[in-house]
């Protein structure tokens, strides 16, 4: 029933979940690849929605790491609210303003929103400040359903590669760095 009511949810707002419904377990697992548990992090999530990959964040984190998570929907953020864990911080905006809210070099960001909707000022100006934000070698990995926006990530960050997820849609997780 809850996936039944996600896809309502999000099919109401498509154009900006950019998704029908919750990402796969196979992404959670992917996109997380470079949270790591025995090392203090600032990690912030573009996207959060209902918090499925908020979730395996929390659980993959170390207990001294933040997640700062931000989403532009003020009903996801109610259900986001329901997370009890003192590391996560929930922020009802867009990544776009990334900067009001952070202030200290990021070391992981994870993202999952929807870039084919996004216009191209704005998406130049939230991988401008990821790249900015991010420490030396932090990481920024993004779901996507195509490589068509692999060229957009080569503009800002170095090691840009992606993993292809055959499941239904097809999905990619790009991974790149900054040096």
């Amino acid at each position: 029933m809850q996936k039944i009511k996600t896809a309502f949810e999000f099919t109401k707002k498509l154009g900006t979940t950019g998704a029908l419904f919750e990402t796969s377990r196979k992404v959670e697992v992917e996109i997380c690849k470079y949270v790591l548990p025995d090392t203090p992090q600032l990690i912030v999530e573009y996207g959060a929605g209902h918090g499925n990959i908020t979730k395996a964040i929390l659980s993959k984190m170390n207990s001294n790491s933040k997640l700062v998570a931000f989403e532009v929907h003020s009903e996801f953020c109610e259900v986001l609210k329901n997370i009890s864990d003192d590391r996560l911080q929930i922020v009802n905006d867009s990544a776009q303003f990334i900067d009001k809210y952070v202030h200290n070099e990021v070391n992981c960001i994870i993202s999952s929103i929807p870039f084919s909707f996004i216009p191209n000022n704005i998406l130049t100006e939230i991988l401008q400040k990821s790249r900015d934000i991010l420490s030396i070698n932090g990481t920024i990995s993004q779901v996507l359903y195509s490589a068509y926006h692999i060229k957009w990530y080569k503009k800002f960050f170095t090691n840009v590669s992606y993993k292809i997820l055959f499941s239904i849609p097809i999905e990619f997780i790009y991974h790149s760095k900054k040096k």
